[in-house]
């Protein structure tokens, strides 16, 4: 199966959340920017992106406001809410569009693509992409296996 974050297998026939035994901090969002990997959890209050020196994913361009956009979970999905001077564009769903977010908040659902400060394909270096998954885990039947649930 395709998936938006090379390296990964993104499954969609796990077994139910039941069957999986899922429960509350299972979720979480998994963020690629250039070469390093961030999870987030349903759990943390929040991750922060941009110039300023406490955010958890710092990138230094200009484009780029200090404190930039911010992810969180609200108790039932993760969201993504702009907080910049220059915008935060998201390219999400199947076939794929473009959402514009200014001052904006919006979830993010499955896999795909945040740019900050500038449209995608600008530069790599304002892109993250995300992709929803569940937290890695011993499947039910004792195997140890990497599984990913894209979800939405």
């Amino acid at each position: 199966m395709a998936s938006l974050l090379p390296g990964f297998t993104v499954m969609t026939d796990l077994p139910s959340s039941e069957a999986w035994g899922q429960r509350p901090g299972d979720r979480q969002l998994i963020l690629r920017y250039l070469d390093r990997e961030y999870h987030v959890h349903e759990d943390q209050r929040e991750f922060r992106i941009g110039r300023a020196g406490t955010s958890d994913l710092l990138i230094q361009e200009a484009c780029i406001s200090r404190s930039h956009a911010r992810i969180y979970w609200d108790g039932q999905a993760f969201f993504i809410e702009d907080r910049s001077t220059n915008g935060t564009f998201l390219l999400v769903g199947r076939p794929p569009r473009l959402l514009t977010l200014t001052g904006k908040t919006h979830r993010l659902v499955g896999s795909g693509l945040i740019s900050l400060g500038a449209r995608p394909g600008h530069s790599m270096r304002l892109e993250v992409q995300f992709l929803e998954a569940l937290r890695e885990r011993s499947a039910p039947s004792g195997r140890h296996s990497r599984l990913y649930r894209e979800t939405g």
